[in-house]
């Protein structure tokens, strides 16, 4: 099963709005005195005029369905250009699923890269909301002439929303994967061009690369810029890369697989783009490994099994030895952070 995605929302998506509205208007109305039919009307009422009092608050809001495998369980009104998330709700039936939690940190990372601070506000007796908000770094600040609380979210207060590193809950047969390596024996490893970095072999295969990219040189170093990334001939050879790619309900931009030699080291250094705070994260895979090999995180071992999967905070300092007889093999995978990809971090093990 998918994490959550969002999609725009239409007039054919009323009726769910208005539904998910009803779910805790119409019980709290009842409360109040109403009888059923009753509370239900004023609910439909109401629905309409917060719609019409976002829309003319909040003109440029992005309106959003979100979906769990394609079924709409919940909405996202968000104003983009403000870093604001003006409304979130989730079908009662949905919650404590980290349905939420995963939208919201997929906002956090849009906001790091437009460099914004994000907004929000909940009443003050909503504490689900308010320690959900809380949970991601948000700051409460309650206002004595208004009913709710306003939440402040900046990416040097809150610190990071992920740990430096963390194991997904993914695993992979490596198997296969070796299979598909001994496929590529014969295409050539590629040395990796930032040679001040390294002392003896670091080489690559591209697996995706920018698109239209015809050389297996330009296909395994992509500009930071490059937005547009395609398959390479070589991942078309290589089925069980391609189903662990398939995996990823996300976008993937540049795929590698990186070798580093037997007594080879990558000295220490950053990355400075890589990091979920920042939208993109890369993802290693070991294929081959030895416990020779020494990968340190901010000073810390990471020690990664073949088939496992790892994000790993690469803007921070970190740089591997191989001090093993054999060479060190991972598939990196270089992706963008959407609400699945968040989703998956919130159910990670650091």
């Amino acid at each position: 099963m998918s994490g959550p995605a969002l999609r725009p929302e239409s007039p054919e998506d009323e009726a769910f709005l208005r539904a998910l509205f009803a779910e805790e208007a119409v019980p709290a109305l009842c409360e109040a005195g109403l009888d059923g039919r009753r509370a239900e009307q004023l609910a439909a009422i109401q629905h309409r005029a917060r719609g019409e009092g976002y829309r003319a608050q909040f003109p440029e809001a992005r309106f959003s369905i979100i979906l769990h495998d394609g079924v709409p369980i919940g909405r996202l009104v968000e104003d983009e250009a403000a870093a604001r998330i003006v409304d979130i709700a989730v079908l009662r039936a949905r919650r404590r699923r980290g349905v939420a939690r995963a939208v919201l940190a997929a906002a956090q990372a849009r906001w790091c890269r437009a460099g914004q601070a994000g907004q929000a506000s909940v009443l003050a007796g909503n504490t689900a909301s308010l320690r959900l908000f809380e949970g991601l770094g948000f700051h409460a600040h309650p206002r004595a002439d208004r009913p709710d609380i306003a939440l402040v979210w900046a990416p040097a207060a809150s610190g990071s929303p992920v740990p430096d590193r963390l194991r997904l809950p993914l695993v992979f047969d490596p198997v296969p994967l070796l299979r598909d390596l001994d496929t590529l024996a014969a295409s050539g490893w590629i040395a990796h061009f930032v040679t001040g970095h390294y002392t003896g072999d670091w080489s690559v295969i591209p697996l995706r690369g920018p698109a239209g990219a015809t050389h297996p040189v330009s296909m395994a170093y992509s500009h930071p810029a490059a937005a547009a990334f395609a398959d390479t001939p070589f991942l078309a050879q290589c089925p069980a890369f391609a189903a662990v790619l398939a995996a990823f309900a996300c976008p993937l931009r540049a795929v590698r697989l990186m070798r580093l030699g037997p007594g080879a080291v990558i000295r220490e250094h950053r990355d400075h783009d890589l990091a979920f705070e920042q939208g993109s994260v890369r993802i290693h895979v070991p294929v081959v490994t030895n416990p020779g090999v020494d990968f340190r995180l901010n000073g810390r071992p990471v020690t990664m099994e073949p088939g496992s999967a790892w994000y790993l905070r690469l803007s921070d300092p970190h740089g591997v030895a191989n001090r093993g007889a054999a060479a060190r093999i991972h598939l990196v995978i270089d992706a963008g952070v959407n609400p699945w990809l968040a989703d998956l971090f919130g159910r990670a093990q650091a």
